[in-house]
């Protein structure tokens, strides 16, 4: 939503400077534009909430909708910065490609994608915020599925969740630094025979170690980190079978 908030400063700055007596209908119509120029296909949720300001169910399609959402009780939302930048447009355009690969199944996957968000606004409308958790923390499995998250997000949710909270998401363009944990799971694949789970596996202790929510790219004690751990996974006898 960062970039879709600056869109929107920056639009309502310009017509305030000049005067134009812009409506919030047309602001947003603007910031959207912004969107598709940064994202490609944008949903068209980040410049609408950021643009009227307040809680809105937004639904897209060719006459998109916008309704409010009245929180009977406050609720208290913890936002962590990961720290790791991540361009939406790719994290897009790989779900497009997916999408395409796997058509039914995506298809079924955006089907309880809807499901969850049905049922969270349910729960916001009754005041149960422990089943709008529990939908929160089943959005970010699903977001999993799609291949958005990653390790460090993950482990940030379970986190979260271990602290006390009713759930936890990812939210934003998510990935991670998607392409160079591709790439390293790869050349780690190659090298070291390891799985993908025993991957993350590494990569967890390895940051365990560290200190640190950040990929390997370019911290060099992360990557000898992960290096031992890896090496370890080889030279087990799991690791040959598997």
């Amino acid at each position: 939503g960062g970039s879709a908030a600056i869109a929107v400063a920056v639009i309502r700055g310009v017509d305030q400077h000049f005067r134009l007596g812009l409506s919030d209908a047309e602001v947003n119509a603007m910031a959207f534009r912004c969107e598709k120029a940064a994202h490609g296909t944008p949903s068209g949720i980040d410049n609408t909430i950021a643009t009227f300001g307040r809680p809105l169910l937004y639904r897209s399609g060719e006459h998109p909708t916008v309704d409010p959402i009245h929180f009977e009780t406050p609720m208290r939302l913890v936002i962590g910065i990961s720290g790791e930048p991540s361009l939406t447009v790719d994290m897009v355009a790989g779900v497009r490609e997916r999408w395409r690969r796997n058509h039914n199944l995506y298809e079924q996957l955006f089907d309880n994608f809807e499901m969850v968000a049905n049922t969270g606004l349910a729960a916001i409308t009754e005041g149960d915020y422990r089943t709008l958790g529990d939908m929160m923390t089943v959005n970010h499995g699903l977001l999993n599925a799609i291949s958005v998250s990653s390790p460090e997000l993950d482990r940030m949710v379970q986190l979260a969740r271990d602290a006390g909270s009713l759930g936890a998401k990812l939210t934003g363009a998510a990935g991670l630094e998607n392409k160079q944990y591709a790439a390293a799971y790869e050349a780690a694949r190659r090298q070291y025979g390891v799985t993908q789970e025993q991957f993350n596996a590494s990569l967890k202790e390895a940051q365990d170690k560290a200190g640190t929510f950040g990929t390997v790219r370019g911290k060099h004690r992360n990557a000898t980190f992960l290096s031992d751990a890896l090496e370890r996974y080889r030279s087990s006898e799991g690791a040959g079978s598997q």
